[in-house]
């Protein structure tokens, strides 16, 4: 099937629609603990946090992968990662509860192929094209019927990194993981390593 992380052909790459889409989870990638780099409050001590890529591929939004791999649905996702918490104000608690409106999952697995609406927004950027950026998560409304993915869905486990999993992470999310705190002696650092990864630039991201 289609893998929207394989290195694309040259192509102007479309900018998805601003306003509400369906949704499909197609990709659950741990990038490691960070640290956000903020001040804290009374100068307590920051504590890294596990963060994860969510991709969502949109079905009724199809756009042109190029020549060789045609016209397939648009995907995205929050490029640097959200924080798995479920603190009632984080981002990850609104993901969850959109994608498992009932409080069936047991691990971030069962999110995969769940369905979904999003809100998308335009963002402008100095001296670079505007991006499109997720805005907003819901779950379905009843009687909706989300179409299914044109895409193989993964989820990729930092304590348990596969190699062929690994492959399908574009290089930018690659290069995200190996700022994690706990990047150096892991195996994934291992696994990138022998793949001969290059560092990246924010072009390559969802």
């Amino acid at each position: 099937m289609f893998n929207p992380n394989s290195k694309p052909e040259e192509f102007d790459r479309e900018l998805i629609p601003e306003g509400p889409h369906l949704a499909r989870c197609a990709r659950i990638i741990e990038i490691g603990q960070h640290l956000s780099g903020f001040p804290q409050p009374d100068g307590k001590e920051e504590y890294p946090k596990n963060k994860a890529v969510i991709v969502f591929s949109l079905p009724n939004v199809i756009m042109n992968f190029g020549e060789k791999l045609g016209d397939k649905q648009a995907f995205i996702s929050n490029p640097f990662g959200i924080t798995m918490s479920t603190n009632d104000r984080a981002i990850m608690k609104r993901y969850s509860k959109a994608l498992d409106p009932q409080g069936n999952a047991t691990s971030l697995g069962y999110f995969l192929d769940q369905p979904c609406q999003i809100s998308v927004i335009h963002k402008e950027r100095k001296d670079k094209p505007p991006v499109a950026i997720i805005d907003s998560i819901a779950p379905c409304l009843p009687g909706l019927t989300v179409p299914p993915l044109d895409t193989d869905p993964f989820w990729f486990q930092w304590d348990s990194p596969e190699p062929d999993l690994l492959a399908q992470v574009p290089p930018f999310t690659r290069e995200l993981m190996t700022q994690a705190v706990n990047y150096p002696d892991s195996r994934v650092q291992r696994l990138i390593e022998q793949m001969g990864q290059e560092p990246a630039d924010q072009e390559d991201a969802f």
